[in-house]
């Protein structure tokens, strides 16, 4: 009998450890984006977590933040920085 007490005490402890790391609150959310990563073909709409400047969550989940940015119908690419720009000159161009 003790120890079904017990193995009982432990699944409610795990899943209210559970619950909470998932119920946690971020700095930023960044919601209903579509969240693509070039590197792992990740390609779906998602949800991002942010904590202290770093990517915490990637999940379908709704989840909280201090801030949230409504990224729907916008793709949201972490790691990606587009170098691209126009107008630079660099050295003497003329020919």
């Amino acid at each position: 009998m003790k120890k079904i007490i017990l193995a009982t005490v432990c699944i409610v402890v795990v899943s209210m450890i559970a619950i909470s790391a998932f119920a946690a609150e971020y700095d930023l959310v960044i919601n209903s984006g579509r969240v693509m990563d070039p590197e792992t073909k990740y390609d779906r709409i998602a949800n991002i977590g942010i904590k202290n400047g770093t990517i915490a969550i990637i999940t379908n989940k709704s989840i909280k933040g201090k801030q949230a940015i409504d990224a729907t119908g916008h793709v949201v690419v972490p790691r990606f920085i587009d170098i691209h720009a126009h107008g630079q000159i660099i050295g003497d161009c003329r020919l």
